[in-house]
């Protein structure tokens, strides 16, 4: 049996004819609607597609995703440079490996400060510490609690002993 072709209307013929191997159909401005199923083995172009993409599969991956609202479900890995410009709230959560630069942090941070560098100037509302190291200034505007071994405290010549032991 012999391939089958379809038909085309030739109107420069004014007649049908078949459509030979290797030959395009073109059906620009044809205003072709209602198509139920389109197969293809090859390739369908289109200057815009309309409808939800649900089901496209093979997609390929892109460089540059340029979006005004992006929704991700599950893990996203990011790598190489990742710039986020404006307010960005992360619902959840939001694990880094590796530095993060910002100039202001709101909200609740848990961790450690490991590496902090420069001169931060940090408010923490209450520390609960077993002990604090400190290589400079400690500045309080009172201390709780046994002052039984403070050292090298600076008392004033003048002080009589009454003042001095407030010191100690």
């Amino acid at each position: 049996m012999a391939d089958r072709y379809p038909l085309i209307y030739n109107p420069s013929a004014n007649q049908l004819q078949e459509l030979q191997s290797g030959d395009s159909l073109d059906l620009g401005g044809s205003g072709i609607s209602s198509v139920t199923n389109i197969n293809s083995s090859g390739i369908i172009t289109a200057t815009s597609f309309s409808g939800s993409g649900a089901n496209l599969t093979g997609i390929a991956v892109t460089t540059d995703v340029r979006t005004n609202s992006l929704v991700v479900s599950g893990v996203s890995t990011f790598s190489g440079i990742t710039t986020i410009t404006g307010e960005t709230l992360f619902a959840k959560q939001l694990n880094v490996s590796g530095v993060v630069t910002a100039t202001t942090f709101i909200g609740d941070v848990t961790g450690n400060a490991t590496g902090l560098s420069g001169t931060p100037n940090i408010t923490v509302g209450t520390i609960g510490a077993t002990s604090l190291n400190a290589s400079s200034v400690v500045t309080a505007t009172s201390f709780v609690g046994s002052d039984a071994n403070h050292t090298n405290l600076n008392i004033p010549a003048s002080f009589n002993e009454l003042d001095a032991a407030l010191f100690n």
